[in-house]
Parts: structure tokens; sequence; C-alpha cells
């Protein structure tokens, strides 16, 4: 039952976007607003087409650039969250910092990474790599607190390490897809 409710949720949400692709052409040529302001469905999908070779070189760039700066806040996080779990001083100096830190807007944070690091494509990793380690930390550090300490310590008794709660640490998955679009 609840699967044929999920493909009416899908249905409906296919049908509100063809919708909204609908209003938004006949607005497009009712002449509500200027071609030149809101182009319609059509024109965005011919330009998409033309420009193919263009975009496809844009995209590249944008992906040399994003995938190490991913690559580099996932190993930088889930090492911290690792040691903050493993060892309470770590946790008692890091996390304050970590917390104060996010409270600067990652738009101060880049110009002064241009100013650093030049205009080439290291400040646009490092400005990933901060961007996207303190969700990848945190979410890590909360998934590692959320294992059962009884079954932790008895794992630990049969022979397990402390490598067997790792697996756990990866709820944070759910959410962290989401950044790869910013």
């Amino acid at each position: 039952m609840k699967k044929l409710r999920n493909t009416n949720n899908k249905r409906y949400a296919f049908m509100s976007v063809g919708l909204v692709i609908v209003l938004w052409q006949l607005i497009v040529w009712s002449g509500i607003v200027p071609q030149f302001m809101l182009p319609g469905p059509a024109s965005v999908i011919m330009a998409l087409y033309e420009d193919r070779a263009l975009l496809w070189m844009h995209a590249q760039t944008t992906l040399l650039e994003a995938f190490p700066g991913l690559l580099g806040g996932v190993g930088l996080g889930v090492t911290l969250a690792l040691l903050m779990d493993r060892y309470d001083r770590v946790y008692r100096m890091v996390y304050p910092l970590m917390i104060l830190t996010r409270t600067v807007p990652t738009v101060a944070v880049a110009p002064l990474l241009v100013l650093w690091l030049g205009y080439g494509i290291l400040p646009k990793i490092v400005l990933i790599v901060l961007t996207s380690f303190f969700p990848m930390a945190i979410g890590c550090f909360q998934g590692l607190q959320v294992v059962d300490r009884d079954k932790d310590s008895t794992l630990t008794k049969y022979g397990g390490e402390y490598g067997t709660t790792v697996p756990k640490t990866f709820g944070f998955r759910k959410v962290y897809h989401h950044f790869l679009l910013v």
C-alpha cells in the first residue's frame, strides 16, 4: 500500500513540474513579461543545446575544483570526528573552535583566500574544503555518539576494534549530498 502511495506522490510531483513549465511558456507567449527578461522553456532548451560544448567545458572546470575540495572536506571531517570521539581532550579543544569558526560567513572568507592564495584553483578548493568540512565533522561525530557504548565494548571484548563503529558514522550521507549542488 505504501509503495502505491509513493507512486502517486511521484506522479503529482511530475504533474506539478509540468504545470509550472506550461504556465511559464504561456506567460512568455502572452507577453506579460518581455522575452529578454524571461525566456521561455523552449528558448532555454535550444540555448542549452546550442552552447553544449561551452557548457561542458565549464562543467569540467567546476568538477575539477569541486571534487578535490569535497574529498578534502570529507577526509578532514571524518578524521577529526574520529579523533574527537576517541579522545575527549581533542573534543574539548577542537569542538568549540569548530562552532566558533562556523559563525564566520563564507562570503567573508572567500576574498581573503584569494588575497592569500592567488587567483588560481587553490583558493576555490580551499573554500570548498572549509564549506564541506563542518557538516561532515559534525555529522560523523554525532553518528559516532549514537553508537551504543555497551555494544561497542562487547565488540571490543570479542576482538573487535574501534573501527567497527565507523559504519554508523555515515548517517550524514542523507543530508550531505545536497552540498554537492552548492
